[in-house]
């Protein structure tokens, strides 16, 4: 069931045509924006027609699209900066969804009216946590927000995903926070898991994706089409 917004002829809910995916959680830092910005990269390259909205006040992913813009990058991908907008998220999407294939939400991390909106109308959100106990205890909060949204989006999906987990192949961050994500009943671990590489940091500052970076970083950029995989269940 793909998520709906509220027909003003009708009054009755209606699909959207477009993907809407959401990079989210109420904790900062965990890295949602250079999610965002590579799963925008990747549908770009197959051809698809995709918008990124930033609803994060600090506008990372704002920037990093200015910055694509304005080094002559392609695909171009247009970006929309529409913190401060709460409840009229759901309306300001459904003014700007026509024509594009998918928009992917880069929502800012903390509790708020934005976060709850964008849950009322993503198809599917993506949750990245890192190996500490404040994101965590961020992820219970979180979980809470999510299912509340569900009654009015019961087709909505959530799965966590791994990120900025160490490069250092003793750290079994993964392994550790695997039985932990169990418990929440809410949304899905993933199983994926995307590493603290430089070159990821290097790549959003340049208003790029992953594997549009050089030097190749190939680990990285494999644990960004797992990612993509993921979310787009393998679809090319």
């Amino acid at each position: 069931m793909r998520a709906c917004y509220i027909d003003a002829y009708t009054e009755t809910y209606a699909p959207y045509e477009t993907m809407i995916i959401a990079v989210a959680g109420t904790k900062g830092g965990s890295g949602k924006s250079t999610l965002a910005t590579n799963l925008a990269v990747e549908r770009a390259r197959k051809k698809k027609r995709v918008m990124l909205i930033d609803v994060d006040k600090q506008g990372t992913s704002k920037v990093w699209g200015t910055v694509r813009e304005e080094s002559g990058r392609s695909p171009l991908i247009p970006c929309v900066h529409l913190f401060g907008r709460g409840e009229f998220i759901p309306d300001e999407i459904e003014k700007m969804h026509e024509g594009y294939d998918d928009v992917i939400i880069d929502v800012g991390g903390r509790n708020t009216s934005e976060l709850r909106a964008v849950f009322l109308v993503a198809d599917k959100v993506c949750f990245p946590v890192k190996h500490s106990g404040a994101d965590v205890w961020a992820l219970d909060q979180t979980e809470e927000i999510f299912q509340d949204a569900k009654p009015h989006n019961p087709g909505v999906m959530g799965f966590v995903v791994v990120n900025l987990a160490s490069t250092n192949p003793p750290k079994t961050e993964a392994d550790d926070l695997k039985e932990t994500f169990l418990e929440f009943g809410g949304f899905e671990y993933s199983g994926v898991v995307i590493r603290n590489r430089v070159a990821f940091e290097r790549a959003l500052n340049n208003g790029l994706g992953i594997t549009e970076y050089k030097p190749t970083d190939k680990k990285a950029q494999a644990e960004i089409r797992s990612f993509y995989n993921l979310v787009y269940d393998g679809e090319n």
